[in-house]
């Protein structure tokens, strides 16, 4: 027969044991693979992005699967971001203007821009506005004044 103190001991050292405990223990990020979405179709610019930081983030992450969900200007990729488990397995690559003009631009946004969370900045890019040289301006500011005495001509 055991002693007391021997039972005692062995209920203790099995009780802290991390085989009993039912709680979750933590995971290492991430488990499984990554979902990319690009709200544009392949071969373009936001594309091109994509998948050379797919491959030269493959060896922290593991497989990052890139889902191209072109679409009405991006809103279509970026509501399906949206609507997925914000759980940090679902990532979208999109400019910023797929996020903050479009929900503004239009009557039924698909998504709020306040869905997502910024977490990295792959590319700066410079926008440029460039006219024929037959244009009657070249200025935006002259382009505008243009448009606005002369509704429907750009």
């Amino acid at each position: 027969m055991r002693s007391r103190r021997q039972v005692l001991s062995f209920l203790l050292g099995a009780a802290s044991s991390p085989a009993c405990f039912t709680g979750s223990t933590a995971q290492t990020y991430p488990s499984h693979p990554i979902r990319l979405i690009v709200p544009f179709p392949p071969g373009g610019v936001n594309d091109t992005v994509a998948r050379p930081w797919a491959e030269k983030m493959r060896n922290r992450l593991g497989t990052i699967v890139i889902e191209n969900v072109g679409g009405a200007g991006g809103a279509v990729g970026a509501a399906a971001a949206a609507r997925s488990n914000p759980d940090g397995y679902t990532l979208l690559l999109t400019p910023e203007g797929t996020l903050l003009v479009t929900p503004i631009a239009s009557k039924r946004p698909l998504y709020d821009w306040n869905s997502f969370e910024p977490i990295a900045i792959l590319v700066k890019s410079a926008v440029g506005f460039v006219v024929h040289p037959s244009a009657p301006f070249r200025t935006l500011k002259d382009a505008a004044s243009f448009a606005k005495s002369k509704p429907g001509a750009v």
